[in-house]
């Protein structure tokens, strides 16, 4: 069985198991009172932009979660926003005036002015300051807890007793739906 954590409304296919506490997935789960399955019971596990919906507090306990049910050997595979390409783009100043569908203007971050990377409207703050961004990824609508660069998911992955923790390429099948430049990619491999 392989399991998508917090996965939104949506059926599992090729084999996943889609978990998420909203509905409309193949299982309703609270994933913060951990995941209800055997040890070494699960052969991957992928989570994409489900952590930084979580609090400091919770992340770590649901990690450890992953690390217990996942075989030996398997993979969790992670994705989360980029944080520090927000924060990279404010610093810079590294935006672009972009045209919405509306007809009005928008300063955006130039990294998100490409094909298929993705904005999450109902998050989008136009005040016309670039501190914007930072909200929208920070708070986004207020659904957001937690932050990620690539150093603190490589942290949170080791000390879930993850080994092998590394990037990892986009995969345009399984990270559908969230653009390459505004995430960042990584797995980690359960030895024991």
């Amino acid at each position: 069985m392989k399991l998508n954590l917090g996965s939104g409304p949506e059926k599992g296919v090729n084999g996943w198991t889609n978990i998420d506490l909203g509905g409309g997935a193949d299982l309703a789960i609270d994933l913060t009172n951990g995941i209800p399955f055997a040890n070494n019971s699960i052969a991957e596990i992928y989570t994409s932009h489900f952590l930084e919906h979580l609090s400091y507090d919770q992340i770590n306990p649901l990690l450890l979660e992953c690390h217990r049910v996942l075989e030996p050997n398997a993979k969790l595979l992670v994705c989360v926003p980029n944080c520090e390409a927000f924060i990279h783009a404010y610093h810079e100043n590294d935006y672009i005036l972009a045209g919405l569908s509306d007809g009005s203007k928008l300063m955006l971050p130039r990294f998100l002015y490409v094909e298929n990377e993705h904005v999450y409207a109902k998050a989008m703050v136009n005040t016309g300051s670039k501190i914007d961004w930072l909200n929208y990824i920070a708070y986004s609508a207020n659904e957001h807890k937690y932050m990620f660069d690539k150093e603190n998911l490589r942290s949170h992955l080791l000390q879930a007793g993850f080994e092998s923790v590394c990037e990892r390429d986009f995969d345009p099948i399984l990270d559908k739906g969230y653009g390459e430049n505004a995430s960042i990619f990584f797995h980690g491999i359960k030895v024991n």
